[in-house]
């Protein structure tokens, strides 16, 4: 029976052990199969490798063919010659040097030897520059000369409208100049005229954020790019006035920065400017466009206006025009009248309330009545400092708002009839432009005026209030009429 046992179990082990020789026989396949695969792909890698390697070669070989034709394209020491002859100024012999040299990394090694990374040094090459006969080998120099600028950094606004000045005048604008070079040296020119202005804009956005707009530096920067180029100094101010409207700073103050400057020309740019960074933030109906239209009109009044050339005179007045209705009207005109856009009625001054006191009504007259509305209802604006004086014509009397109120929800408003020296504070308004419309609102109270079409004082007449809640509502919208209308 023990016999049994042991024999069992030695077959059962061979069993296990023919089982185990299967499994090891299957993984040393695997393990060579894997092996054969690993060194197909490192075969191919290194053939790849051998590949690159080779191309690597050649592009080497190229290189050195490459440089051993520059060297015999450069005379032994003919660069460094030209180097020393530029330095001593000579440069009729600086320039032979050079015409005998084709390769352009030669040249700008010439031009960086003689820089030497030194702003004082920009004369020297730049002259050097100008005397070279040849457009081609000039504009290699003027192009390296911009180069050692910008790795050095230097942003000399003056020394680059020199090297822009220079440029035009022997390459680009060479009646038989070679067309690819012109081209070249048109991109150069846009290059430095676009870092001119960013240089520039920033000068003059600084100097006003600091309340130093009259920076006897700034204005001569200024002045120089207006001379040099009149659409690049133009470029400039809007760049800064766009950078200073950003800060928050008001456009009444922006514009009398503006007025520092001394040309009639300059101010053009410059209003034109703040109406584009207005348009731009699409803020057609900021308050700015009064005291904008304010400088417009006192520019064309200036001493010297029609001496400004007509085609930029045309741009000008163009602005103008490109204002809304009720501003253009307010400002331009020397007497308005303001017609309630709901209604249809007109604001005008009635009889006395108090011997300090007139009635102010809306009133749609009959045609019999109309020409008394270019009576009664003529008004001229003056504007100070953000504000509007509002003042009848026919009776010599300003608007205001009564701030003794006459009921809960509304104030009367009427003209002062009482000694100027006691004229109300609330006599003050602001006009705020909404397209071509414009409420009118109290300094004082920040309520609007309004024509109330239910409160009549009479058949025609309504009576005129403010809102005490300070909403705007339909009846709050005014236009500014030309009271020189033929029907007036």
């Amino acid at each position: 029976m023990k016999n049994s046992v042991t024999q069992k179990e030695s077959k059962d082990c061979v069993g296990r052990l023919d089982a185990s020789l299967v499994k090891m026989k299957q993984y040393l396949e695997q393990q060579h199969r894997e092996t054969i695969s690993k060194s197909e792909k490192i075969e191919n890698l290194l053939d790849g490798l051998s590949h690159v390697i080779e191309k690597v070669r050649k592009e080497l070989d190229a290189l050195r063919v490459h440089y051993q034709k520059n060297e015999e394209s450069a005379p032994q020491g003919l660069p460094a010659g030209c180097v020393k002859d530029i330095k001593s100024k000579n440069f009729a012999a600086a320039g032979e040097k050079l015409h005998k040299i084709s390769e352009v990394e030669h040249i700008t090694a010439i031009v960086k030897d003689v820089y030497e990374h030194k702003p004082e040094n920009f004369e020297l090459v730049l002259n050097f520059a100008d005397s070279v006969g040849t457009q081609k080998k000039a504009f290699f120099v003027y192009r390296a000369l911009m180069s050692e600028m910008e790795v050095d950094g230097h942003e000399d606004i003056y020394k680059t409208l020199k090297l822009i000045d220079s440029l035009e005048k022997k390459v680009i604008h060479v009646a038989e100049g070679e067309s690819g070079v012109q081209e070249d040296a048109q991109y150069s020119v846009f290059r430095m005229k676009n870092k001119v202005k960013l240089v520039a804009a920033e000068k003059i956005k600084n100097a006003m954020l600091h309340n130093d707009a009259k920076n006897e530096q700034v204005l001569k920067i200024a002045q120089s790019i207006y001379d040099f180029d009149h659409l690049l100094f133009e470029n400039v101010l809007r760049i800064a006035v766009r950078g200073i409207y950003q800060e928050k700073m008001p456009v009444g103050k922006i514009l009398e920065n503006i007025k520092c400057y001394s040309r009639i020309e300059q101010l053009i740019s410059g209003y034109l400017a703040v109406y584009d960074v207005l348009l731009e933030t699409q803020e057609a109906n900021h308050a700015g466009l009064f005291p904008l239209a304010e400088h417009i009109k006192a520019t064309m009044e200036m001493k010297g206006y029609t001496e400004v050339p007509h085609e930029r005179r045309c741009i000008f007045e163009g602005l103008k025009y490109r204002l809304p209705k009720s501003v253009r009207n307010i400002v331009f005109l020397p007497k308005i009248c303001f017609k309630n856009i709901h209604t249809g009625e007109y604001l005008f001054a009635g009889g006395n309330h108090t011997e300090e006191k007139r009635f102010v009504y809306s009133w749609l007259p009959s045609e019999k009545d109309i020409k008394d509305i270019g009576i009664w209802g003529t008004w001229i604006t003056t504007y100070e400092h953000g504000t509007f004086d509002i003042y009848n014509v026919h009776h010599k009397e300003f608007l205001y708002a009564d701030l003794a109120g006459y009921d809960e929800e509304r104030r009367f408003v009427f003209t002062w009839s009482g000694h100027k020296k006691k004229l109300p504070a609330s006599s003050r308004w602001f006009l705020i432009p909404d397209g071509d419309h414009v409420p009118i609102q109290n300094h004082e109270t920040h309520e609007y005026l309004y024509a109330d079409s239910e409160k009549k004082h009479d058949v025609a007449k309504h009576h005129v209030f403010t809102l005490k809640t300070g909403k705007v509502i339909k009846e709050s919208s005014w236009f500014a009429e030309n009271c020189s209308e033929p029907h007036l």
